[in-house]
């Protein structure tokens, strides 16, 4: 398939490119985003940086290229276009890079993958992997790490279907998967199937919209959530996993047995929820079979905690939020809502995912929470 520098409906995911003047040298903005790498993640090793783009000027066309010729330490670039990675067939594209820490970044807007499956990591030493500002569409898997670490940041991935038994990201062996301020919109997966899997993940400032896939968006072992909005998807659950911490979260209108399901017998307190907004139809709304639960200063329209030990719980009610418009996806509060710092108890503090009232003004309360929403 020819590479196209536009493509109708995919939205390039934000990154830092912007801060960075058009007339910087390359050289040294290279030396500016490497230095923050490490500042970031010490622990990488320092390689060189491959250029990936359309304009016959960067040292590969292709973002498989690159991968394949990366080394350790190695920061691959891609600039702006549309990049079909998948076989001649129509079928995903396997691309391998084993026993290296490597990032892979877009540093423009508008970068678009398709048709790739990176897998990374090994079993001669934990690796690090870093992937930011990119968006993929087409079919899924798109990652699959072994042991190690995997950083994914500012992506989207829109309208995929997963064509394995795996999510659209997947760590396995027990390595740690960290998303911050991605997009997952679209996905589609089987029964055995979820969105993004593996034992210790930890998903941040995230967004999941209009998803329909058989077990949860998040699950496997023992997933975190913080500030993460989920609305229209159909599912198991959210969160389907052993145990699951929920901080901050906001859930409107899913379809699904529960938002937050831990059937697993071997762990005592399953579920562990605070600050979060759960509107949806009749139903459980957290749901652990054999064990105990602990929520605290939760709006819970609709439904039941249910729990085989006990359910411990404190400032839990059941009123409208006051979102400004959660149909046009906007999860800001009225200024009466009673999920504002302080309203309901001054133990509570701001619930939801989404910080500011609705005229797009900062929560002004003299608490903690609006001490915290003036640094994000």
């Amino acid at each position: 398939m020819p590479a196209r520098n536009d493509r109708p409906g995919i939205r390039g995911a934000h990154t830092t490119s912007r801060v960075y003047s058009a007339g910087m040298d390359a050289a040294l903005l290279r030396s500016v985003l490497t230095f923050g790498a490490l500042l970031a993640y010490p622990h990488l090793a320092v390689g060189a940086v491959l250029s990936v783009g359309q304009s016959g000027t960067e040292d590969y066309a292709s973002v498989s290229e690159a991968l394949l010729a990366a080394q350790d330490g190695d920061r691959i670039e891609v600039y702006s276009g549309y990049y079909y990675e998948g076989e001649s067939d129509g079928s995903l594209r396997l691309v391998f890079v084993r026993d290296i820490d490597f990032s892979l970044v877009g540093v423009q807007d508008g970068v678009v993958i398709e048709g790739l499956y990176l897998l990374a990591g090994g079993e001669s030493h934990r690796t690090t992997t870093y992937i930011e500002g990119l968006a993929f569409v087409g079919e899924a898997p798109v990652f699959t790490q072994a042991l190690g670490t995997a950083t994914v940041e500012n992506c989207s991935f829109q309208d995929l279907d997963v064509v394995m038994g795996l999510g659209v990201l997947d760590m396995y062996a027990g390595g740690n998967l960290f998303l911050r301020g991605c997009s997952f919109s679209g996905i589609h997966a089987g029964a055995d199937a979820g969105v993004v899997e593996g034992y210790n993940v930890t998903v941040e400032d995230c967004q999941f919209d209009d998803c329909d896939v058989g077990l949860g968006l998040v699950w496997g072992g023992h997933p975190r959530l913080d500030h993460v909005v989920a609305s229209h998807n159909t599912a198991k659950a959210i969160v389907y996993a052993s145990t699951i911490e929920a901080t901050n979260c906001t859930f409107w209108m899913n379809q699904t047995e529960a938002s937050l399901m831990a059937p697993n017998e071997y762990f005592f307190l399953g579920i562990v929820a605070s600050h979060v907004i759960h509107v949806g139809d009749e139903g459980d709304v957290f749901a652990d079979a054999v064990n105990a639960m602990q929520v605290d200063c939760c709006d819970l329209v609709n439904g039941d905690l249910v729990a085989g030990l006990y359910v411990g719980s404190t400032n839990v009610f059941s009123a409208d939020p006051l979102f400004c418009d959660p149909e046009g996806g906007d999860f800001k509060l009225e200024a009466g809502s009673p999920c504002l710092p302080g309203v309901l108890s001054p133990d509570c503090d701001l619930m939801g995912a989404v910080d500011g009232l609705c005229p797009g003004l900062p929560i002004v309360r003299g608490s903690w929470g609006s001490v915290k929403a003036m640094f994000r």
